[in-house]
């Protein structure tokens, strides 16, 4: 039986380190998370064999291997040389798709929060713990900014007003509407590209009019977004894990 945890693999054209996940959903495949930091995670259907295992890994083996390259070549260009303490801070965030350089201690710079600043994502937090709260404050804020703009855009368009938007912690959800027209968008969203978080803004809209899945529902969805469905294949294809500072 599998069990969770840091594994490495090794394979005739190489080795593989990852953690693993188990999920007992029903009907769940393996899923690949690139992590900020260069990690790797494997989140797996309780149940499956060691050979399931083995067999996603090295098919993932080159694309788990060079995010953690990349990593440590970004840290290494940015002059990290961080100690146990800091040792997970990330080199680089993703947000809005692309790669930012974090820059952390920077005399100056806000300590409660992050901002942009000639390239590079900067905050005067240096303890882990005080990063992520800098971070956490940053990416909501980010993220409103990015929503309010696509709801303005939507609007004249949806059957029916949304009633609240708020902003959330949520790993494995995008979003959530619920029946009363409140919806509720994670911070991860601000790690996708720009259309990718204009199809997650229309498909919640969407469920103001049908709180479910059906056709009728993809239906809506595409009266919102046309080309919904080649960003919904870019997320799902991309597979990304949750920002650093909300592990």
């Amino acid at each position: 039986m599998l069990k969770e945890g840091l594994r490495t693999m090794v394979f005739p054209e190489g080795s593989v380190t990852f953690n693993l996940k188990l999920n007992g959903r029903r009907r769940y495949s393996h899923t690949l998370y690139l992590l900020d930091g260069g990690s790797a995670m494997i989140e797996s259907p309780r149940g499956s064999s060691l050979e399931q295992l083995r067999k996603v890994a090295n098919r993932w083996r080159e694309s788990i291997n060079r995010h953690a390259r990349e990593a440590a070549e970004a840290a290494k260009a940015a002059g990290h040389a961080p100690g146990p303490e800091a040792s997970d801070v990330p080199a680089r965030l993703r947000i809005l798709g692309e790669l930012i350089p974090l820059k952390t201690g920077v005399a100056g710079a806000s300590f409660r929060t992050a901002a942009l600043k000639d390239g590079a994502v900067v905050t005067s937090a240096e303890a882990p713990d005080e990063i992520k709260a800098a971070l956490k404050t940053y990416y909501r804020a980010r993220l409103e900014e990015e929503v309010v703009k696509r709801l303005a855009h939507f609007r004249p368009l949806v059957w029916r007003p949304w009633t609240a938007i708020s902003y959330g912690s949520a790993k494995h959800c995008w979003g959530r509407c619920n029946a009363r027209g409140h919806i509720r968008f994670s911070l991860t969203l601000l790690m996708l590209r720009p259309k990718e978080i204009d199809y997650i803004v229309a498909h919640e809209l969407a469920h103001l009019r049908h709180l479910n899945h059906e056709p009728v529902f993809w239906a809506e969805v595409g009266r919102l977004m046309p080309d919904w469905f080649e960003q919904k294949t870019s997320i799902e294809r991309t597979k990304l894990g949750a920002p650093w500072f909300m592990s």
